[in-house]
């Protein structure tokens, strides 16, 4: 460099022009670094926050707390910076922690949801001296720790609810009764719960990886039936009988749903039911409704079941003959009295109400109608039919013709009123005793012969009227 040509005042504003240049260049050099410092902050706290959020041992509360305590050392005054962390009512903080007016905010979110927030703040006594307390890459960078923390708990929350309902359904599956079990396209056990030792005494173990063909018997060919049905109608029920470990026979249900994945059948999943019990039962009623049944087919007399309305439910083939009707469907949405004589209809409906008060009426006489429209005697019995709890549910009538039997009873009455004339038309005292000699009986005539009339002697001892050196006479 030349200075001779140049005066002093030359050389001195050059040494100034050069000072405010290597200012300039300070300054940018500084800005620089200091920017870099900003930046490897912002890259340390990024690293230790998937440090702490990837550690599987630590809870969402322990996050929480390491948070706050990274987040002012990433800050541009990490001295001066205090931080707070609020999440569904729960609040984490630095020490001595002051809400100020120099905070930033930024809401955390979970499924678009706010569920706390993170906020970043100087105390006022302690404000640094800079144009800029926050930097605009430090807003950035809360919203960048909030989305992270908010995706963190999102992802935990997911998890705690997954393993506490696989918790859940682990219990429900083990201590359920019904046995659940998945197979593959080939019926072969894929999972089977532990119930199954309660059902057929089989453990888990025992069971899965065979075939549900070895425990099936007989029934073999129509289970593969089935199976393939299944892949078709996508949900099937059938019952079988199952041999259990010790021998014995049980009748299980099988509640079947095929699993489908890809369009393609991968195998089966359902609920085993012990229905022995049930089936027993309904083997036993099937034999009791036939063994009834021939009963009620063999019986001279009409059986009609009905409600307790009246409406007759059933009605036994003797009805058909007794009532003159060639079909069943004549009795269809008929009630009782429909078949009786309706000047008997008060009769019938006053004996019913009887009986629902708990009184035993008996039987009845009515007069029937014919299917020809003609009028014939029966005689009917009633009683209510009871569910297992003692309820009533519905009225038996057994009705029977007697129709001969009220043609005799008029005829005897006929000829007994007649007798009865002959016998109140003599003179002569005619009288009817007892074996100790008590009258029944004395004809009118007493009144005339005796002058007693025929109501005073009845119930008194004959001898009380004979002299009494005669009694001897008449006992010899």
């Amino acid at each position: 460099m030349e200075y001779g040509n140049k005066t002093k005042e030359e050389l001195i504003s050059e040494l100034e022009e050069l000072k405010v240049l290597l200012k300039k260049q300070n300054d940018k050099q500084y800005l620089i670094e200091h920017q870099l410092g900003e930046r490897l902050k912002e890259l340390n706290c990024y690293n230790r926050l998937s440090e702490i959020m990837s550690n599987p041992a630590i809870s969402v509360d322990d996050v929480c707390t390491q948070v706050v305590q990274i987040i002012p050392e990433s800050w541009q005054f990490p001295e001066f910076a205090q931080a707070s962390v609020s999440v569904k009512n729960k609040v984490y903080s630095t020490p001595d922690f002051i809400k100020t007016s120099n905070s930033q905010i930024q809401e955390i979110k979970v499924n678009q949801k706010v569920i706390g927030q993170i906020e970043v703040c100087y105390p006022l006594d302690q404000l640094p001296a800079t144009d800029q307390i926050f930097l605009p890459e430090e807003s950035n960078l809360l919203f960048s720790i909030a989305v992270k923390l908010g995706n963190y708990i999102e992802k935990e929350e997911r998890k705690n609810a997954l393993q506490a309902s696989e918790a859940k359904y682990k219990d429900l599956i083990e201590n359920i009764n019904d046995v659940i079990y998945t197979t593959d396209n080939q019926a072969n056990i894929t999972f089977i719960s532990p119930s199954i030792e309660k059902l057929l005494g089989y453990s888990p173990n025992e069971v899965i990886g065979k075939n549900f063909l070895a425990f099936i018997g007989d029934n073999q060919e129509f289970l593969m039936k089935r199976f393939d049905e299944l892949q078709k109608k996508f949900e099937l029920q059938n019952d079988y009988q199952i041999r259990s470990k010790s021998g014995e026979l049980h009748w299980i249900r099988f509640s079947s749903k095929a699993v489908i994945k890809e369009e393609k059948f991968i195998g089966a999943t359902g609920t085993l039911i012990d229905i022995t019990d049930k089936k027993l039962m309904e083997i036993e009623l099937q034999n009791s409704e036939a063994l009834y049944r021939s009963i009620i087919a063999a019986s001279p007399d009409s059986i009609t079941f009905t409600d307790l309305e009246g409406k007759i439910l059933f009605s036994s083939p003797k009805s058909l003959e007794l009532f003159g009707y060639s079909g069943i469907d004549a009795f269809k949405n008929r009630t009782i009295l429909d078949f009786i004589h309706p000047e008997d209809h008060i009769k019938a409906q006053t004996l019913i109400g009887q009986m629902f008060q708990g009184n035993r009426t008996g039987a009845s006489d009515y007069r029937a109608i014919h299917a020809n429209g003609k009028t014939f005697d029966i005689e009917v019995n009633a009683d209510f039919i009871y569910d297992s709890e003692g309820r009533p549910t519905g009225i038996v009538f057994i009705t029977r013709d007697i129709s001969n039997r009220k043609i005799i009873e008029r005829k005897l009455a006929k000829s007994e009123e007649q007798y009865r004339n002959l016998v109140e038309s003599v003179n002569d005292v005619i009288y009817e005793i007892d074996s100790t000699g008590n009258i029944k009986y004395a004809s009118p005539s007493t009144l005339q012969v005796l002058g007693y009339s025929a109501e005073e002697v009845t119930g008194q001892n004959i001898f009380s009227f004979v002299y009494p050196d005669d009694v001897p006479v008449i006992y010899e």
